[in-house]
């Protein structure tokens, strides 16, 4: 499997620019969305299922020895005595998705990893500047030119392009009135993947409350 299908290497790469390698949304909310991501490939793959709007493990399919960050996912939800809803896999398990995304990045030389430098404000943020161009870009090119030609989509488009809007980045595409769209586009997804935008669209709420509460 090339890692760069996989739509948690692809949003992660959406939000990230590949020039300057700078984030175009916070730490916090890039790891929702990495993390979200990564469930809905694992929903498209039958290898979890959402039941209820709660994670369930679907019938064992071979994933090929290459897929890490899915095996580490499937695992993580398999090993638990209950299950757990959509949102609370996004905000547990964002942080370990993301170093594991940024690891097969790094490893398949599509990005470099540049740690952020100490000023008085605390440590910069990192930046993920690309070493392949071509490959850094290709999701962001590709479901850009999905949203100015709509009967294109395809379900990893559709997906990946609902999750950017549903993290408030659709600026990204630099696609005139790309909200109303992307509104409409996560409409015709499955109900599972739709279970799945609706809770990583629940957690960015949850954590911009949290933040104008500070």
């Amino acid at each position: 499997m090339k890692q760069t299908t996989k739509l948690s290497c692809q949003l992660f790469l959406l939000l990230h620019d590949p020039f300057t390698g700078k984030g175009e949304v916070s730490q916090e909310l890039l790891e929702c969305g990495v993390s979200a991501a990564e469930l809905a490939d694992l929903v498209i793959g039958r290898r979890l299922g959402v039941i209820d709007d709660h994670v369930v493990v679907a019938d064992q399919v071979q994933a090929g020895p290459t897929d890490r960050v899915g095996d580490y996912v499937r695992g993580c939800v398999a090993d638990q005595p209950k299950t757990y809803s959509v949102r609370t896999w996004v905000g547990s398990l964002g942080e370990a998705v993301t170093d594991l995304v940024v690891r097969e990045l790094v490893d398949a030389g599509v990005v470099r990893h540049e740690r952020g430098s100490l000023g008085l404000r605390g440590r910069k943020p990192d930046r993920f500047p690309a070493v392949d161009l071509l490959r850094a870009s290709s999701s962001r090119n590709r479901v850009r030119h999905m949203l100015t030609h709509p009967a294109e989509f395809d379900l990893a488009g559709a997906t990946l392009a609902s999750m950017v809007g549903a993290l408030g980045a659709e600026r990204v595409f630099e696609v005139h009135e790309a909200r109303d769209v992307l509104k409409e586009l996560s409409t015709y997804l499955p109900s599972a993947l739709q279970a799945v935008v609706a809770g990583l669209t629940a957690t960015v709420a949850a954590a911009s409350v949290a933040l104008g509460g500070r």
